[in-house]
């Protein structure tokens, strides 16, 4: 069975992008985009709420080929062009694009079957919403977040409200010299 690692960037007061869902915020570096791939290297399916989605699939596609690409976009942007994405989305369900497959209905169930039929683990990149419905169904395995030091005051909160306690186990603390630190937890049933 595959296993599901939550992404995220989110800030010191817990949101995951501003009020309009602007993400500027976000500090990069060499070594976080290193951090960053040894999560892409160990996982073979992405997992994306349909805005998330929408906000990568305008940008990776194209963006090695761009003649100031980095390295990080070009690593990135091999590994978003090979892998299967899964994308849960009401208006769009049941279509089938290439590697983009749409999911809207029974979402728990899918998820379920996703791990269960998946010989790669999987990645849920972003995606508040589709983060906690996940997270309250014991369906994520592993957390990451990788804490930026800023304070937003409002935005997408990451956890506005949760039904139930969600008990986590650190796994692993990485510190980054632009000030970001990278949290990563295995989820407790």
């Amino acid at each position: 069975m595959a296993t599901i690692t939550a992404h995220m960037h989110v800030t010191l007061d817990g949101y995951a992008a501003g009020p309009n869902g602007e993400m500027d915020w976000i500090l990069h570096s060499a070594e976080l985009f290193e951090s960053v791939h040894e999560l892409t290297d160990r996982t073979g399916v992405a997992l994306y709420g349909r805005k998330t989605w929408m906000l990568m699939d305008q940008y990776w596609p194209t963006a090695a080929d761009k003649p100031d690409a980095s390295e990080h976009d070009k690593i990135h942007a091999a590994w978003y062009k090979t892998v299967p994405h899964h994308i849960i989305s009401a208006s769009r369900h049941g279509e089938v694009n290439g590697l983009d497959h749409f999911w809207g209905e029974d979402v728990l169930g899918y998820v379920r079957r996703l791990k269960e039929e998946s010989t790669d683990d999987i990645l849920l990149l972003g995606s508040p919403s589709i983060q906690r419905l996940l997270m309250q169904e014991g369906l994520i395995d592993t957390a990451r977040y990788y804490v930026n030091p800023v304070l937003l005051g409002g935005g997408i909160r990451v956890f506005p409200e949760l039904t139930d306690r969600l008990v986590m186990r650190r796994k692993e603390v990485q510190t980054f010299g632009n000030g970001v630190v990278a949290l990563e937890f295995d989820l407790q049933s």
